[in-house]
């Protein structure tokens, strides 16, 4: 399974999915927009049972992008990617 593109609002949750098989286990990356992604508390990863996730648990307009997960392992490497649109909060007019 592919990574699915995704529209979101501001400072919602956003989860991308890849499924990866291989012997020995591939080393997983992600990047965005060609930049590797480090872990942190705006990015989370994980993988387990093959199933590769990119948590970003608060979306803002700055984090629309390509974002890409990439398997490595002595057999070659395999890439994915999908879209992230993110959709600014409307500001509420002062009255």
């Amino acid at each position: 399974m592919l990574p699915e593109d995704v529209n979101a609002n501001e400072k919602e949750c956003v989860v991308f999915e890849c499924f990866v098989e291989g012997t020995p286990q591939p080393a997983i990356r992600w990047f965005k927009n060609y930049d590797m992604i480090a872990a942190s508390e705006d990015y989370q990863m994980s993988y387990s049972k093959g199933a590769c996730l990119l948590c970003i648990p608060e979306v803002y307009p700055e984090d629309s992008g390509k974002y890409t997960c990439t398997a490595t392992n002595i057999a070659g490497c395999k890439t994915a990617s999908a879209y992230l649109s993110v959709q600014p909060e409307e500001e509420e007019e002062g009255g």
